[in-house]
C-alpha cells in the first residue's frame, strides 16, 4: 500500500497521466482503500508541488520578471475560488501544470487546498472504481479486459495530443 501511495504522491508532481496508478489503486486494493490511497497521495503531491513553487519559484521568478511583468502574473491569478473549484473539476489544465503554476502566484493555501481536495473527487472516485471494474473484468474475461485497457490507453494518448495541439494554437 505504501508503495501505491508514494507512487500517487510522485505522479502528482510530475507531468505523468494519474489515471493508470489510480485504475491500478483500485485494482490492487479494492474501491476504498484505493481511493483513499489515490485522494490522499494526489493531496500530499500537489501541496508539495504548490509549496515547492511557491518557496522557490516565485521569489526566483520575482528577481528574473519586471515588477510590472509580476503584478501582471498577480493579476491573472487572481482567481475565485468557484472559477479555480471548476478548473479543478474540468480537465481543462493539467493537474500537474495547475499546482506548480498555483504556487508561483498569490492564492491563498487553503484556498489551493479546499479547491483541489473538492475538486478532485470525481475524477478519483471515476479512475479508482474504474479500475475495481477492469480487474473485475480481467478475472472472469481477460480477452475483453486486454480490449478494454487497450482502448482506454489509446483515447488517453489522442486525448493527450488533441489537447496539446489545441494548446499549441493559441
Amino acid at each position: 500500500m505504501v508503495w501505491t501511495w508514494l507512487a500517487v504522491v510522485a505522479v502528482a508532481m510530475l507531468p505523468i497521466p494519474a489515471e493508470f496508478i489510480a485504475a491500478g489503486a483500485g485494482m490492487a486494493h479494492g474501491p476504498a482503500a484505493g481511493f483513499v490511497l489515490t485522494w490522499t497521495g494526489a493531496m500530499v503531491g500537489a501541496a508539495i508541488s504548490f509549496g515547492l513553487a511557491r518557496r522557490a519559484g516565485r521569489p526566483a521568478l520575482a528577481r528574473r520578471l519586471p515588477a510590472r511583468w509580476m503584478a501582471r502574473i498577480d493579476a491573472a491569478a487572481d482567481l475565485h475560488s468557484s472559477a479555480l473549484f471548476a478548473v479543478r473539476l474540468l480537465p481543462l489544465v493539467p493537474f500537474t501544470a495547475l499546482n506548480w503554476g498555483l504556487g508561483l502566484s498569490p492564492l491563498r493555501p487553503w484556498t489551493f487546498a479546499w479547491t483541489t481536495g473538492l475538486g478532485i473527487l470525481p475524477g478519483c472516485l471515476l479512475f479508482v472504481y474504474g479500475g475495481v471494474g477492469l480487474g473485475q473484468l480481467f478475472q472472469t474475461h481477460p480477452a475483453a479486459a486486454a480490449a478494454a485497457t487497450t482502448a482506454a490507453v489509446i483515447g488517453i494518448v489522442l486525448g493527450e495530443r488533441w489537447r496539446r495541439r489545441r494548446a499549441a494554437r493559441r
